[in-house]
């Protein structure tokens, strides 16, 4: 890890300097390898622990602030009931009738876009999605489970 390019080029002197190069174990015992003292190694220890906690903070942050989204949504529902959204939203279809878009994607269960798992055979038949614009997955619907809507977010897509 704290070895730098000249013990590389040192070892590539070492060896028979080939290809394919051949670096004898007893000549690379002979190597002398330059580390760090043991305080500035304790100091890269600390920072990665730090690093670690901090990660962990947040990843703990994350699943309690969905929490309180969830509950939120929930009583949102319960104070003012459901509706349709359809009059609210317009459906968007754009065709790629000039191929501009090539970047194909799907919808997953996690309700994101991700790369599409199956090409069309006719680019020029696909929808496009525009930044800013819903996407949802036909055949999760059509199988019965919860309907998969994702937010594009992103360069345009097919």
């Amino acid at each position: 890890m704290f070895l730098d390019y000249r013990k590389d080029r040192l070892g590539w002197f070492y060896s028979d300097s080939s290809i394919r190069s051949n670096l004898d174990w007893e000549r690379f015992c002979d190597i002398d390898i330059d580390l760090p003292s043991i305080d500035i190694q304790q100091k890269y220890v600390d920072v990665y622990n730090a690093m670690l906690r901090n990660q962990e903070s947040y990843e703990k942050g994350l699943e309690d602030l969905k929490l309180v989204c969830d509950a939120f949504i929930e009583k949102l529902k319960k104070d003012n009931g459901l509706e349709l959204v359809g009059e609210y939203i317009d459906e968007v279809k754009v065709k790629n009738s000039n191929l501009e878009i090539v970047l194909t994607q799907g919808v997953d269960v996690n309700l994101q876009f991700i790369p599409a798992k199956r090409e069309a055979e006719n680019l020029e038949s696909c929808n496009i999605v525009k930044e800013g614009q819903f996407a949802f997955n036909k055949v999760v619907k059509s199988n019965g489970k919860k309907l998969s809507i994702a937010l594009r977010n992103g360069e345009d897509c097919i």
